[in-house]
């Protein structure tokens, strides 16, 4: 069960002086909508399990993995029967040092990777499985040992998604690194002032590249276009705000860097599934309970 629930924020218990935190769950229950700053590994052990993110459903069976970003409203379900893995961490280590930043753009989407006969889920979830093994043993040097498991894994993961673009495809290894070099110093770029309009020329000319250019290396780095990445990171902030019920749906857009309401409601449904108002009277309503 969720043990500390305030509204749909959920802060989660890790034991005294540690960062991690595993269970191995068997529970039958429904765990309501709710939000965490952890990132959320999680992987069926027997039978289904049902996570709902952002309105969208994602049924897991056994051994497939999720990868749920800090932030993300979820919601999950299980069945009468069955037993899984729940992993979660504090995701700072990654955010406050650099050369990991590469790493970050996993963390605008959920992740599922399936249990299927490829390569990458045999070798993520045998590494998986290793950390939740390394987190029972609970000797001195757990905590180091389970975060070298989930580098390896979050490395698997964002090499598989670089492969897949065809970013790297025949470059040197100088010419990948200046890709994300570039790439890394852009999204930084909108990360420090989605507040302000953002054009592509803007962002082309950070990177050094033509605005062709640019959005094709864009797109492949990160998954989405540079408009669709922006527009994640303001109804990021747009959501945290709505927690406060004294700023209202006007103010919240116009904070979140839109500067216009009917591009603002356009956005949110289109990301979140409902509107701002309807968004933010669930989230009120659920605080209230």
């Amino acid at each position: 069960m969720i043990k500390n629930l305030e509204g749909t924020f959920e802060t989660v218990e890790f034991e005294e002086n540690l960062t991690v935190h595993l269970y191995k769950n068997d529970e039958y229950e429904h765990y309501p909508p709710h939000w965490h700053n952890a990132i959320e590994i999680t992987m069926p052990l027997e039978n289904w399990y049902t996570y709902r993110v952002n309105g969208i459903e994602y049924e897991l069976n056994e051994f497939d993995l999720i990868l749920v970003p800090p932030g993300e409203l979820h919601e999950i379900t299980a069945p009468q029967t069955g037993k899984r893995f729940i992993f979660l961490c504090d995701f700072s280590f990654f955010y406050n040092n650099s050369p990991f930043t590469p790493l970050l753009p996993l963390l605008t989407s959920v992740t599922v990777i399936r249990n299927d006969s490829s390569d990458i889920h045999s070798r993520v979830s045998s590494l998986f499985q290793e950390m939740c093994h390394e987190f029972t043993l609970g000797d001195v040097l757990m905590e180091p040992a389970v975060y070298s498991k989930l580098l390896q894994i979050l490395l698997l993961i964002q090499r598989q998604n670089l492969v897949s673009s065809d970013l790297f495809s025949g470059s040197p290894f100088s010419k990948q690194k200046e890709y994300v070099e570039k790439m890394l110093k852009v999204t930084r770029y909108i990360n420090d002032h989605y507040r302000h309009d953002i054009s592509l020329d803007d962002l082309s000319a950070i990177a050094g590249y033509s605005k062709f250019h640019f959005s094709r290396i864009f797109k492949q780095y990160t998954g989405m276009t540079h408009t669709d990445y922006l527009n994640q990171v303001r109804i990021k902030v747009a959501e945290n705000m709505m927690m406060n019920p004294s700023i209202t749906i006007t103010e919240i857009a116009m904070n979140s860097g839109f500067n216009s309401i009917t591009t603002f409601n356009r956005t949110f449904k289109k990301l979140k599934n409902h509107t701002p108002s309807k968004f933010k009277e669930f989230l009120q309503t659920n605080s209230i309970s």
